[in-house]
């Protein structure tokens, strides 16, 4: 199409305004080079050992008091001569403890000191004196001024949000999240972020003895070569868990020479190897409840995939037996093609719960000592949770009614990664429930394995004892510590700075979330099955906490504007990661994680490729305005009749700059109001 001069003088004046526009906004439309990994200035996890649980109080009053420490990294770390202190409110620090020379920290391993008063064994030493309830606590090196992790109570005492202090007798404590057996894996340096609230009610508190619960994505030591018993599990029904479950950490303390005998730890601290079970390879019910906050209506079923796949549950069915009974009737059927992918929930919630955002809704009501199942389209059981000895719908030992008016549930331990068919094992009360559906941030299991296409209902484990002489460490199938962070499906601003804005400059984000540095090589980024040919990401490596972005105009992977879903799959073709998003409304607005690499999902950022998230403030404009006519972001996907080839372009693939009307100049031209999602251009 031809131009006069006054078009392209009037080309140069749009451009110009433009630049001011996102001058304005503080941000800038250059972009660091395709796959540069940029530092940001995020929180770091943790690289050294934390206080992952404590309290200034418990059921015996104000000397009940214990601190546990626990290492998630995946190295083993000499913690001899380090310092346990105690902080004042005006933030003044007193020894408490001193760990004794020798002590080494394996991966996943905790050490406990608590007051006498407490009465808490096993642990590993005893506090001289407590810790104030305004005050807080301190891992130190043995100067006791170099600060390894803080926590506390008052502004002076903790690292920036100090925790609501502790009031009361009960049986309470601050653990680090995620907490449980998936480990004290967050530490974002913020107290009130990294701790659960309220406090977890009971304590669990852990020493040296107990289970190992390394973070997920933490590289695994290599041990000595020392002849270990070793258990390994064997499931009878299917699937069959055949890998070796062994904790080969010990740990001891190792007399030091030193010229000053006393100097010497004497103590042994020591673990007892204890079998662990693989992820189940099924869908699980991973938290419920049959009464809440409002009563015995506020109820909800959550269910979750702990497997490495991706499982359809389209047309399964959730079911209740009777109160102490054998009578069975269906709460729901769940929609045709619902797949659940590795580490999603779905939220099944009674028409009266409390429960935000379930993905779908039952009238009917649970028993307070009834039970809970899921069934496969074919009728077959998948699982089963129970609140009596005799209702139908239990696994093993039963657990205990809710009779409280509370905002409680049941949830499955360690992130609903442990399934031993045994209720009272597998379970525990969560105070406040944490409900999670289908758009919650992806919980993948380590070691997880792809589900055998039929279970049988209740498999019996056998653990056959095994001498196995351990050399290499057992790898974690799925090392989870890169997930996607942002991405822009409809860009109108020339984000990748190649002189152009279109589909080039939708973007993908990735950040790690671990506490190793890892390598991107054999990593890939896709969108949905039918979609864009997958993407090999180049041979990256990303320290913690760093960020990397891929521009289509490299990837080649285009976004549609009609809905699509976004994928990370790791080595061995596992989707570690993904997210579904509807269909776009507005342009240069990115779905985003907030906060970053571990917040949950909202179409609610500006774009900035390669930085941490920034929220879109209400009422700030996007940094491209919709066309004219477009203010209420009516889609042409919703629309029928759409011509197929405006359907391809806007619902398929990104749009792009096509219609960027801002940079076109308007002599002789005109836009009329449209019905779909574009003005009309009339020449």
């Amino acid at each position: 199409m031809r131009r006069n001069s006054s078009s392209l003088f009037f080309v140069l004046i749009l451009l110009c305004l433009a630049s001011l526009f996102v001058a304005a906004l503080g941000g800038s439309a250059s972009a660091a080079p395709q796959g540069q990994v940029i530092d940001t200035p995020t929180p770091i996890p943790p690289y050294y050992v934390v206080i992952s649980e404590f309290r200034s109080r418990g059921p015996g009053g104000a000397s009940n008091e214990f601190v546990e420490i626990f290492n998630p990294t995946g190295e083993t770390i000499n913690i001899g001569g380090w310092l346990i202190r105690s902080v004042s409110n005006a933030g003044t620090m007193t020894t408490r403890y001193t760990i004794p020379l020798g002590i080494d920290l394996q991966p996943g391993q905790h050490f406990l000191v608590a007051t006498t008063a407490s009465a808490i064994t096993p642990r590993d030493g005893d506090l001289t004196a407590g810790i104030a309830d305004d005050g807080g606590v301190a891992l130190t090196l043995a100067n006791g001024t170099t600060v390894i992790d803080q926590v506390g109570m008052s502004a002076n005492a903790a690292e920036r949000t100090p925790l609501p202090q502790l009031v009361g007798l009960s049986d309470q404590s601050y653990e680090r999240k995620p907490g449980g057996l998936s480990g004290s894996c967050y530490d974002t340096n913020d107290n009130a972020v990294d701790f659960s609230q309220p406090p977890i009610n009971p304590s669990t508190p852990q020493s040296s003895e107990s289970l190992f619960t390394p973070c997920v994505g933490a590289a695994t030591a290599t041990p000595t070569d020392t002849p270990t018993n070793t258990a390994t599990p064997t499931d009878t029904g299917t699937p069959t868990s055949t890998g070796t479950a062994t904790q080969t950490g010990t740990a001891t303390q190792t007399p030091t020479a030193s010229s000053t005998p006393t100097a010497t730890g004497t103590g042994t601290a020591t673990y007892t190897p204890t079998a662990t079970h693989r992820p189940p390879a099924h869908i699980v019910i991973s938290e419920f409840r049959s009464r809440g906050s409002n009563g015995s209506d506020d109820e909800f079923i959550e269910l979750f995939n702990p497997s490495a796949s991706a499982v359809n549950i389209g047309d399964w069915q959730i079911k209740k037996s009777s109160g102490c009974g054998t009578t069975i009737s269906t709460l729901l059927t769940i929609p045709a093609n619902i797949v659940l992918q590795p580490g999603q929930h779905y939220l099944a919630a009674n028409t009266a719960s409390s429960a935000s955002s379930p993905d779908q809704t039952f009238s009917s009501t649970i028993s307070d000592d009834g039970g809970v199942a899921i069934l496969a389209s074919n009728g077959e059981l998948v699982d089963r949770a129970g609140m009596c000895a005799t209702t139908t719908y239990r696994e093993g030992t039963s657990l205990a009614p809710l009779t409280a008016t509370a905002d409680q549930s049941y949830q499955r331990l360690a992130g609903g990664c442990v399934d031993t068919d045994n209720n009272a094992s597998d379970f525990r009360v969560a105070i406040p429930a944490e409900p999670q559906n289908r758009l919650s941030l992806a919980t993948i299991c380590a070691g997880a394995v792809t589900p055998t296409p039929s279970r049988t209902p209740t498999p019996t484990r056998t653990l056959t004892p095994t001498k196995t002489k351990v050399s290499t460490p057992v790898p974690t199938a799925v090392p989870v510590t890169i997930v996607i962070n942002e991405f822009l499906p409809h860009p109108r601003t020339d984000w990748n700075a190649d002189g152009k804005a279109n589909f080039g400059d939708e973007y993908i984000e990735l950040i790690n979330i671990g506490t190793q540095e890892i390598s991107l090589s054999g990593w890939r980024l896709d969108d949905d099955t039918d979609g864009s040919a997958p993407y090999s990401l180049p041979k990256v490596t990303l320290l913690p906490r760093q960020i990397v972005h891929f521009y289509a105009s490299e990837t080649g992977i285009s976004l549609s504007d009609g809905g699509d879903t976004v994928r990370l799959i790791a080595p061995g073709g596992v989707t570690v990661d993904a997210y579904t998003y509807p269909v776009v409304l507005y342009v240069d607005v990115t779905w985003c994680r907030l906060p970053d690499g571990t917040g949950t999902w909202g179409y609610a950022c500006r774009p900035t490729p390669g930085d941490p998230n920034v929220r879109l403030e209400e009422g700030e404009p996007s940094s491209g305005e919709n066309p004219p006519g477009d203010q209420d972001g009516i889609s042409v996907c919703l629309g029928s009749g759409v011509p197929e080839i405006i359907f391809r372009s806007e619902c398929s693939a990104s749009g792009g700059g096509v219609w960027n009307w801002g940079l076109w100049g308007k002599e002789n031209e005109a836009w009329l109001q449209g019905l779909n999602k574009w003005s009309i251009l009339y020449k």
